[in-house]
């Protein structure tokens, strides 16, 4: 309880520094994103992997990070390839942050889009929703991310693929 009152009170006093230009942004205008999902040792599930394919489809160069909440050994953890990139709490500091330099240069980079996908509330992803500097914030409707991002779509919280159909919907019809 007083460790998540901490949590939230330096998460604030971080993002009192933390300056951001919002700008709209759809399929066609966005040119690069970051997606940010809770994954499991079973690496990026079906859904993630389609939506990722679709941003490239759509000319979007994509990263996608996944956040897992346990502390597996490393061949049990999925194998990063191009683009796709994996943390766990062994690379948290005391208070839940990211502290691993892969996973802070993911999140500092200057995205157009960042797509937050962190159905269960994960504190480490919730850090890198709020901290990044992304032109244009989309997440589910709930929690920290009503906050956090500039666009939020009510869905099934416990639904992955409609959440992503809800995403792609919304984000075709903005700015036409």
């Amino acid at each position: 309880m007083a460790l998540n009152w901490i949590k939230n009170l330096v998460l604030k006093q971080k993002l009192k520094r933390i300056s951001r230009k919002v700008q709209v942004q759809n399929w066609s205008t966005a040119k690069t994103a970051l997606l940010i999902y809770e994954c499991d040792e079973m690496g990026i599930p079906k859904n993630v992997l389609d939506f990722s394919r679709f941003l490239k489809e759509e000319g979007i160069k994509a990263n996608v990070l996944g956040f897992m909440d346990s502390k597996p050994k490393e061949e049990e953890k999925p194998k990063e390839e191009l683009n796709y990139f994996y943390f766990d709490r062994r690379e948290l500091d005391l208070l839940g942050q990211p502290s691993s330099e892969k996973v802070k240069q993911l999140a500092q980079n200057q995205y157009d889009l960042l797509i937050d996908l962190n159905l269960k509330n994960r504190y480490p992803l919730k850090w890198i929703c709020s901290c990044s500097t992304a032109a244009f914030k989309v997440g589910i409707s709930g929690d920290y991310q009503n906050e956090a991002c500039d666009l939020t779509i009510k869905t099934d919280r416990n639904s992955l693929e409609d959440s992503i159909e809800q995403i792609k919907k919304y984000l075709n019809i903005i700015n036409k």
